[in-house]
């Protein structure tokens, strides 16, 4: 592989798509008075899907570190999005909850992010998307492998 310029590096552009979406999308949601971050919309995008699931597959579904995850998590209780209870499986187990509150921003943040999304992706085609999200997610998993 020729020595290329970070402009022609895939690993660079898609850390920086990552970046200045991410950014786009915090800036988004403070213009619209949703109190939360990309990486806590996550959480709630993972329990509007699947509402009731535990700390730890939260953390390994979304492929972040406990000590963040609980962090998030102890933010989004204090803003009343989220409520966690025991399991009743393993007690030491915290199940994790949407309230209404949360779920109803949750729904408000799923529109601004689509919004910004087909904002992104104005002028690319639904072939080139299909090819790189296909590209991406055999990127994913071969470095899931290697690790």
């Amino acid at each position: 592989m020729a020595d290329r310029n970070l402009d022609d590096n895939i690993v660079y552009l898609i850390s920086s798509f990552s970046h200045h979406f991410t950014r786009a999308l915090a800036a988004a949601f403070q213009r619209s008075a949703l109190p939360i971050t990309p990486e806590q919309f996550a959480i709630l995008m993972l329990l509007a899907q699947e509402d009731g699931i535990n700390q730890q597959e939260i953390s390994r579904r979304l492929e972040r570190d406990k000590t963040t995850v609980t962090r998030m998590l102890t933010n989004l209780i204090e803003q009343g999005l989220v409520r966690t209870r025991k399991d009743a499986v393993d007690g030491r187990a915290r199940i994790v909850h949407l309230t209404v509150t949360g779920r109803k921003l949750q729904e408000d943040a799923v529109s601004i992010s689509a919004s910004l999304y087909i904002q992104a992706l104005e002028g690319v085609s639904g072939r080139e998307i299909d090819q790189a999200i296909s590209f991406l997610q055999r990127l994913n998993a071969t470095l899931r492998q290697i690790r």
